[in-house]
Parts: structure tokens; C-alpha cells; sequence
């Protein structure tokens, strides 16, 4: 066996093997790919094989359209078969809300390239002559889609790679990882150690273990799949075409032609797939099936009989309950792993052969350059925070949490597995109305109701219930004063004497030159991207407190560990825990912090973009005058045991200035109508601070900082788009911007929403977007895509 390598993959089933194959193709060499047992022996043998464009995001639209690309042109660069059949795909639908979010979807998919139609009943009977679509609405058409052998896919990929140099060692099993203190990993195996540059972890549903292997979290179970073979079906002998890959919605089944019978797909009808060996897959287990659980299906077969009468007609060939991963959010982990060098991880797949070879063509480049060609964010193995473990994964599955929607309503909350993070006010809050969603683990308020605790928003994809009462928060917020719990913030603090160096070589601002300056901080990818964004606070000479939005606290520690150096002179601390933060806006908010002070504030006397050390209420605050709302607030930023008392204090220095509590979703529509960006929405590795309105954010002549050299030449030559902050005409009719929606540009497809919310000026639905500076200079007239058809925009100037 080779004793060293550049890197090496551990998993041979469509991950890995593609994701060698990519590397390859890319000139890599001294690749090794390690499989405890055969090729495809995990989850893929027993894979259905569908590939289809469909996603409820641009990225999974495009990472599905281009693995079905990938799979179509692999047979020629390889010289071996995949198994593609271009038969087209169709969701099927009974309900009158699945229709218009198939419209959604419609316009989504056509922006990007990809064809899609809604095709009604009649049309329905002619692609499906053997279901019953007498009670169907219509179904959504995707017709490039289709289905591959998995396992020829896998086997042609894997020859791709051994073709271009690289190596494959098949019954070779990891017993266990070890970094050495040079970076590099010991892959240590019954056949001996390989010294491994980098390592990816693409074993599927062993990815937790590991994980493990390495002392980190890869929130990763397995759960059982059940897929039924049928005898040959007398009907489909006389089709001029393969049947359309079909996913029946409401009868929670799919199906596909299998040479001349059917593969049919049976599902939990409650949404609640069964956990398998969550505690330790059996070290033995390796392409096998699990005995047949029909009681668990039953809902799902009697469903399918219903709909496709020929089943009842036809024996049954094998049934195939084979076990597959979940991750809470059904989306895979990719990418680096947090808190190792030279450590990857591409596992977890839902749909491992629709998303595994675009996924793994991205990982390369990632590998290879320190960034994917498009934005992985959503995939990225670094967005759960540390309470998503093993124990929280099979919570959600246990309870159908993020799994089996049959409608994709944009205002739909998913409740959270658990409250497991919540700030001291939280009881307080839901006394007063608050009603909550989950952000990483937070338990955050919305928005404050006088609605029934408990009570549930109706689902919709038009204006929502909320809109008065967030009305009222924001009003109060624009004209009196307001509080608002953000303790779901992430929080960082950087010391030590190299702080101010370090930090200086890794953001793209300048520091505060004193303590109590306050500046915003991005930092760019060597591309010039927003890869993180922060706003950073100099408490102390060598005292740095850096705060960013509550879904990067995972990443965003990463990221700051990866680029400041490793000596004793830089300390890097995660505080998220520690603080609770408190945002006091609106033109009140001076009075307020007067009364609680004992002095004047002003605006001379407490100027925007600084920070001072304050007793208010009897407890310790970092004040920082900065408010993304655009007001002139303050956020208060204090130890969690002093949070009840300064909340109490708070809210009786306001209570003659009518202050009143405001939830995110206020919070929301008043920062897009301030135009201010966020990271997770606006602010990605693909986007330019210089588009983002975050200019005064890059000092182009402060020396040498990652990502200047782009920033620079874009500069230069001036960025091509702008983000700007749209309104839709919505007088007197219901509709409204939830984000995702496509924008024209005099006719042309521009970009998407990246956020909604509502206006607290004319209470109508905002956006914020990414348009063409040549169309906005132009005032060329601007248009949203809405489910009902196209509806007239304007920007907010």
C-alpha cells in the first residue's frame, strides 16, 4: 500500500468516488480513495437512481440541473456506462396551495435555465396512462429530468479517476484518524497507515462515526428507506416512452419504470422516517438490506394501490428496505469541518445521486482553490451550532420536524426540536405575546400578538396575519422607542498583544485607531467575497468584541481561527454564551439611556460608531451606538445573570415614552428599508462588499489584507450590479414578498429577493436585490416574479 498521499477520501459510494474523479480531472495527483468493502456498498447500491432539477433554492436548482448535465456527458469522458434515461419528472398534486407553490417554483427554475411547466389533468393522463388522475390538479413537469444507475454511475466515475492516476483501495477499512502536529492526517488501516495531506469524510451514513474518529460532531444518523419491485406490468408493453419519474405528493409515494415493471418508493406518511442503528452502525453491516417493514408503510402502499390500479394487478419482484443518512435539515454537510486543519466532509446526502456529483465537482474547487465556484452556504458543515448532535437529529426525525411538508409555504415556521438555547427573557417575553422561531438553536421572538398562546399562523403565500402588529412594533421603533432581545447574536472577543495585527491582516476595514471605537468588518475571500461579516467594537488597547448574525457563530469561529495565527500573543474566545444583548432603538432611545445614565446623551455626547462601558440599572454594559435598523439605537451588551433586571430597568425608564417590545420580524423590514446587508441573506463568498453598500467597510490603502487585490480591480473597473431595495405595487390586493422571487430588469432576468420583510413606512412588502447598475441608472422598469404572474416594482431610493 502507498504509504503517503495529497489527500485521501474515505467512502466508495457516489460522493467519494466523484469526488475523486474531480480532483483528478483537475491535475491532482497522489489520490487515494479508501472503502471498507466494495464500491457503492453503503447506501447507493440500493439507490432509486432519480435525478431531478427540482429545489425549493437557486443552489439546489442548479446543483440538480447540473448533476443530471454531469451524469448525461460522463458516459463519453470515461468510456463507461451510467445508466441515464432522460424521461422527464413530474410532481403530482391534488391540493390548490401545491399549485401555486409549484408556480414558485416554475419561475425559480426558469431564471436559472432550467425548463418547467405546469401541466394539468388531461395533459397529466397522457405522460401517466396507468395513475388515476381523476382527483389531480395538475403536476409540476420538469422534462430534462430523469434517473441513472447508481452504482454504474459510481463504477464510471471511479474509472475516470483510475484512468487519470488515481488509486482506489477497496476492503480497506479506517479504524482511525490522527492529526499529526504538522497538519498532516495518519489514515490508519488494517493494511497500514497512509500520511494524508488532506482528508475527506465521504462515508454516507458513517459519517458521524467518523467524525468521532476525530473528537467533532458530524450530525449525521441513519434512517431505513422502504422501495417496492413490481412484476411486469402488462400496460407499459405497449408505451412509445420510458414513463416520466413520478413523485405523487398527496399520495406520499414515487415511482419509475423499472425495465417492464415498477420501482415504487413507500413513505412514512407522518413525515417521520425510522432512525436505524443510531448508536453505532454494525461493523459487519455492509450491502445489505433490512428485513421488510410493510405495517410501517402500509398508509403509503394503500395509497399507491389507489392511485396506480395496475398494482393491485401485478406481483411483487423484492422488496428493497435499505438503510440511508438524514441530517436535521435534510441537506448534506460539505465542506471543511470546524476546529481541524486539513479536514473535509461530504456526507449526509438525502439525495446523494441528485446532488453528489455537482456537489463534489464544487468540493474540488473548494479543495483545490479555498473556495467553491458557487455559494454552498446552505450546505456548509459549519452552520449548526454545537446543540445540533446526534441526540437533536433524531429528536427532529422523531417528531417530523423539517421533514415530509407537501407544501412549501414561504411563512411556514418549523418549530424548533427543542428550546436548548434561550435568552433569560424568554419566559418574560412569551407573557407579553412574543411568539418565537428557532435560529441555530435560539428560541428568537418574532413578533409580539395578543393571539392565543400557541396559536399558529396560517400558512400562506400572500400577506400574512402578522403585518399589524409588526406595523405597531415598527412605528414605535420609527417614532418612540423600542426593545428588542438579539442575545442570539454570535460573540467573539480577540486579545492578547498581536490582536490588533492579526486582525488587521485578516478584515478588510480599518480598526478603531482607540478603545470604544466601533467599525463594520467584513472579511473577503481571496476572490474578494464577504466570507464573514462582523461588527467589530475595540474595547481595549488590546481588547477586541466582535459580533455577528446568530447563524454564523460556527463558521464565522472557524473562519477567525483559520486566519489569525496561532501564538500565544492572539487569544480567540467564543462569548456567544456569556452575553445577552438588548437593542434599544428609536428617537426616544437618547431619553431613555439619559434617564438610566443620570446624564445628557446626545449625539455629540454619545456619537454614532462607539462604545463606552455604562451601569444601567445596576448592571455592567458595553453600550454600542450602532443600530442596524438604521435608527439611533443602541445595542447593550451585558452578562446573562444582569439581563432580567436590565430589561425591568429598561422598560420602566420608557414606560412615559411608550416603549414596547419588537420581534425579528419588525427588526427585519426596518433594516431592508435601511438597506443593510446581512450575512446568511445578502452577504455571501459570492457577493462584493463593494456591491453591498459596504464600501466604507474596505480601506484599499491600509496595507495588504486578504481579498484587496479583488476588491481593488473591482473597484477599478466598477461592480455590475447594486443592491437595492425594492416595492411591489400592492395596493389593495394581497400580495407579497416572502424572498426567492425572481426580479426582471426591462424584460431580462436580473436576480433573486434576497430578503422580505414589511415597510414601516407604507406598509407594503420590501426586498432587498441585486440588480444591474446599468438598468438602475437607466430607471428601467423592473418586475418580480410572483405566483400569480409578474408583478411591477420600484426601487426605494
Amino acid at each position: 500500500m502507498q504509504t503517503h498521499a495529497r489527500l485521501v477520501i474515505v467512502g466508495g459510494g457516489i460522493a467519494g468516488c466523484s469526488l475523486l474523479y474531480y480532483l483528478a480531472k483537475a491535475g491532482w495527483t497522489d489520490l487515494i480513495l479508501v472503502e471498507k468493502d466494495e464500491l457503492t456498498s453503503g447506501t447507493t447500491w440500493h439507490s432509486a437512481g432519480y435525478v431531478t432539477s427540482y429545489g425549493t433554492s437557486a443552489a439546489l436548482v442548479q446543483l440538480h440541473s447540473r448533476s443530471w448535465q454531469i451524469y448525461e456527458t460522463l458516459e463519453a469522458e470515461v468510456g463507461a456506462p451510467t445508466g441515464a434515461h432522460r424521461t422527464g419528472s413530474l410532481r403530482v398534486t391534488n391540493d390548490h396551495d401545491q399549485i401555486t407553490d409549484f408556480r414558485r417554483s416554475v419561475a425559480r427554475m426558469r431564471h436559472l435555465g432550467v425548463h418547467a411547466e405546469i401541466v394539468g389533468r388531461d395533459e397529466l393522463r397522457n405522460l401517466l396512462p396507468i395513475l388515476d388522475c381523476d382527483d389531480a390538479l395538475g403536476a409540476l413537469y420538469t422534462r430534462e429530468d430523469g434517473h441513472t444507475d447508481a452504482a454504474m454511475s459510481t463504477n464510471a466515475f471511479a474509472k475516470g479517476a483510475r484512468d487519470l492516476g488515481a488509486i482506489i483501495h477497496r476492503q480497506t477499512r479506517v479504524e482511525s484518524l490522527r492529526q499529526r502536529r504538522g497538519g498532516e492526517w495518519e489514515v490508519i488501516t488494517p493494511q497500514g497507515t497512509i500520511i494524508a495531506g488532506t482528508v475527506v469524510a465521504a462515508a454516507g451514513m458513517w459519517t458521524a462515526e467518523i467524525g468521532n474518529m476525530v473528537g467533532v460532531s458530524l450530525p449525521v444518523v441513519p434512517i431505513t428507506h422502504e422501495n417496492m419491485v413490481t412484476e411486469a406490468v402488462a400496460e407499459l408493453a405497449g408505451l412509445d416512452l420510458e414513463l416520466p419519474v413520478t413523485r405523487h405528493l398527496h399520495g406520499r409515494f414515487t415511482f419509475r419504470q423499472e425495465r417492464d415493471g415498477l420501482l415504487v418508493g413507500l413513505n412514512d406518511l407522518d413525515g417521520k422516517p425510522p432512525l436505524w442503528s443510531v448508536d453505532g452502525i454494525p461493523r459487519s453491516f455492509s450491502q445489505e438490506l433490512l428485513p421488510d417493514d410493510l405495517d410501517r408503510v402500509a398508509g403509503s402502499l394503500e395509497s399507491a394501490i389507489r392511485y396506480l390500479p395496475v398494482l393491485g394487478r401485478v406481483g411483487v419482484r423484492r422488496m428493497i428496505n435499505g438503510p440511508t443518512s438524514r441530517t436535521t435539515d435534510q441537506i448534506p454537510l460539505v465542506g471543511p469541518v470546524a476546529g481541524r486543519d486539513n479536514l473535509f466532509v461530504m456526507g449526509g446526502f438525502t439525495a446523494g445521486i441528485t446532488e453528489g456529483p455537482a456537489v463534489a465537482e464544487q468540493l474540488a474547487r473548494w479543495i483545490i482553490d479555498g473556495e467553491p465556484g458557487m455559494d454552498l452556504r446552505a450546505f456548509d458543515a459549519r452552520r449548526f451550532a454545537a446543540h445540533v448532535d446526534k441526540r437533536y437529529v433524531c429528536e427532529s426525525l422523531r417528531n417530523g420536524h423539517n421533514h415530509g411538508l407537501l407544501v412549501n409555504y414561504p411563512n411556514l415556521v418549523k418549530p424548533a426540536v427543542q428550546p436548548v438555547r434561550a435568552s433569560a427573557l424568554h419566559d418574560r417575553l412569551e407573557a407579553r405575546g412574543a411568539r418565537f422561531f428557532a435560529r441555530n438553536g435560539w428560541d428568537c421572538p418574532a413578533v409580539f400578538t395578543d393571539a392565543e398562546a400557541g396559536e399558529s399562523e396560517p400558512p400562506t403565500f400572500d400577506r400574512p396575519q402578522w403585518t399589524e402588529a409588526v406595523a405597531r412594533e415598527q412605528r414605535c421603533a420609527l417614532d418612540g422607542v423600542a426593545v428588542m432581545d438579539l442575545t442570539s447574536l454570535s460573540k467573539y472577543e480577540i486579545s492578547g498583544a498581536g490582536a490588533r495585527a492579526a486582525l488587521d491582516a485578516a478584515l478588510a476595514c480599518r480598526l478603531p485607531r482607540r478603545a470604544g471605537g466601533i467599525t463594520l468588518a467584513p472579511m473577503l475571500s481571496a476572490r474578494g467575497g464577504v466570507l464573514c461579516h462582523f461588527t467589530l467594537a475595540r474595547l481595549e488597547k488590546d481588547r477586541f468584541y466582535l459580533t455577528a448574525a446568530a447563524a454564523a457563530q460556527v463558521h464565522h469561529m472557524d473562519c477567525l481561527r483559520r486566519a489569525l495565527p496561532a501564538s500565544a500573543r492572539v487569544r480567540l474566545d467564543d462569548v456567544t454564551a456569556r452575553h445577552g444583548v438588548l437593542l434599544l432603538t428609536g428617537p426616544r432611545a437618547p431619553a431613555v439611556m439619559a434617564r438610566l445614565t443620570g446624564a445628557r446623551v446626545t449625539h455629540t455626547s454619545f456619537p454614532p460608531m462607539t462604545a463606552r462601558s455604562l451601569r444601567l440599572g445596576g448592571a455592567p454594559v458595553w453600550a454600542l451606538r450602532c443600530d442596524s435598523t438604521g435608527g439611533a439605537g443602541w445595542e447593550l451588551h451585558h452578562s446573562l445573570e444582569f439581563q432580567i433586571a436590565l430589561y425591568e430597568a429598561l422598560m420602566m425608564a420608557g414606560e412615559e415614552f411608550g416603549i414596547a417590545d419588537m420581534g425579528l420580524r419588525a427588526f427585519e423590514g426596518l433594516r431592508i428599508e435601511a438597506r443593510t446587508p446581512i450575512w446568511g441573506s445578502e452577504l455571501s463568498p459570492k457577493t462584493s462588499p463593494l456591491e453591498a453598500n459596504l464600501e466604507d467597510a474596505v480601506d484599499l490603502d491600509k496595507g495588504e489584507f486578504v481579498g484587496r487585490d479583488a476588491v481593488a480591480a473591482l473597484a477599478g473597473r466598477g461592480a455590475k450590479r447594486a443592491l437595492a431595495c425594492l416595492t411591489i405595487n400592492a395596493d389593495g390586493d394581497e400580495a407579497w414578498l416572502w424572498g426567492g422571487e425572481p426580479v426582471r430588469c426591462a424584460g431580462r432576468y436580473a436576480g433573486f429577493v434576497a430578503s422580505a420583510g414589511l415597510s414601516a413606512r407604507s406598509g407594503q412588502p420590501l426586498g432587498l436585490a441585486y440588480l444591474p447598475v446599468e438598468a438602475l441608472q437607466a430607471a428601467a422598469p423592473i418586475e418580480v416574479e410572483l405566483p400569480d404572474g409578474p408583478r411591477r416594482a420600484s426601487v426605494l431610493t
